[in-house]
């Protein structure tokens, strides 16, 4: 579970310079009795202190320290580079070709990009932490800025707030399970934005703690959320490719907004409930801006439709589902605005993308979206016939064959109702 170096953004946001700064013991105004204060996070009684003031603010806390390392940038990129942290890598594994080129012809891998070499390049350029389940220890990269500051403290509480939930709800076998693009953005989700959140929450106490102190609910967070996600947004201009951005780095920004929203409605009690089993039923739900509300819940519509019998010559090769951030960054790659495409992705109900291979080598793959309306579906098939897919929607399910032209026009089944071929 990472903590991306971007987010020295959202806690310049929070006020204050996270260089060197002296230790300042601070009263921690939701636990009264508490201090909290900038320490060298290299040292155990700074680590120690940090685990009591999480059990303070989140209410739980790790039953003991875990195994906490510090190692330089090159250390973690040969680390990195020979899969050592592999579990902290969660991306679900795309070993097919045909599924990657599937993934690539949808505009989510650059051409003669190789996925895992952008997900390798985002890790070694983007990380400060991760806390890596199956060894239950949290790895600091020393980039040459100072461990005793706000941004050291605040990443250490981030990885510590990993080690509770790993404890509390076995995040290895949670990311075992899973096994789909949708799955995983939705845990990565509630696990990261409550990280981030606690994370976010005990910079700001670092810094603005005292007598004159605004309180923390009446901070500016929608503010400060527009600014961060700005940055969201120039992250996926210069991204290698959009699928790390859509599943790697845009989890940070809806699931910490989404539980900012929990926070705001319920307190950390709130936020702690969420992985615990009160998670939304569709991750459409963190894409939603809770600063303009007027939608009710996502709902979740599985898409069942069984597979078609391929052409001669084209095996079945792999299915999953996208979700709805993946068809957001789908429609960013056709052109389509920001706003635009959070129109689909807050629509979105449900998708089942299933890829094929071929014995001449060509890309084929059929891409079906349940939207909340007809109206969403057939503007989502317009867009993707602009892109030059072959797309139909039947009702409020849009149907896109993906893939080298020839073999997809070839493409024919005896089919009625809206699990047909697109026309």
């Amino acid at each position: 579970m990472w903590r991306w170096l971007l987010f020295g953004t959202l806690l310049a946001c929070a006020g204050g310079d996270p260089a060197d700064e002296p230790a300042d013991l601070r009263p921690l105004p939701s636990c009264r009795q508490r201090t909290l204060a900038t320490c060298d996070i290299r040292n155990v009684a700074c680590q120690e202190a940090l685990v009591e003031i999480l059990g303070c603010v989140r209410g739980r806390t790790v039953s003991s320290l875990p195994t906490i390392e510090v190692i330089d940038l090159e250390t973690a990129r040969a680390r990195f580079e020979a899969e050592v942290a592999v579990d902290a890598m969660m991306m679900p594994p795309t070993e097919f070709a045909e599924e990657d080129a599937v993934l690539t012809a949808l505009g989510l891998i650059p051409p003669g990009v190789e996925l895992r070499d952008a997900q390798l390049e985002e890790a070694i350029a983007g990380t400060a932490a991760y806390y890596t389940p199956a060894t239950k220890v949290v790895t600091i990269i020393d980039r040459g800025r100072s461990l005793r500051s706000r941004d050291a403290v605040s990443t250490l509480v981030h990885e510590l707030v990993h080690a509770a939930q790993d404890e509390e709800s076995d995040l290895e076998s949670a990311l075992e399970d899973a096994d789909t693009w949708e799955d995983y953005f939705a845990l990565l989700a509630l696990v990261e934005g409550e990280a981030t959140f606690f994370e976010l929450e005990t910079a700001f106490w670092i810094e603005g703690a005292g007598a004159d102190a605004p309180s923390i609910d009446r901070f500016e967070w929608e503010e400060l959320f527009l600014i961060l996600d700005e940055s969201f947004q120039e992250e996926l201009a210069l991204t290698t490719a959009p699928i790390v951005w859509a599943s790697e780095i845009a989890p940070y920004l809806y699931g910490t907004r989404w539980q900012w929203d929990r926070w705001f409605g319920g307190g950390d009690a709130a936020i702690v409930a969420a992985l615990a089993g009160d998670a939304p039923a569709s991750s459409a739900e963190f894409m939603r801006d809770p600063f303009r509300p007027g939608s009710g819940p996502a709902l979740r519509v599985p898409v069942t439709c069984a597979a078609p019998e391929p052409p001669e010559g084209v095996v079945a090769a792999t299915t999953t589902e996208l979700g709805p951030a993946l068809t957001y960054t789908v429609l960013r790659a056709t052109g389509a605005s920001d706003l635009i495409a959070l129109v689909f992705a807050a629509q979105w109900q449900g998708d089942q993308l299933r890829s094929f291979g071929s014995v001449s080598g060509e890309t084929l793959g059929l891409w079906r979206v349940q939207l909340a309306t007809e109206e969403v579906a057939e503007d989502l098939a317009r867009r993707l016939r602009a892109a030059g897919h072959r797309a139909t929607a039947r009702g409020s399910l849009m149907t896109a064959a993906i893939g080298d032209a020839a073999a997809r026009d070839a493409w024919t089944w005896e089919s009625d109702g809206p699990c047909a071929p697109p026309e």
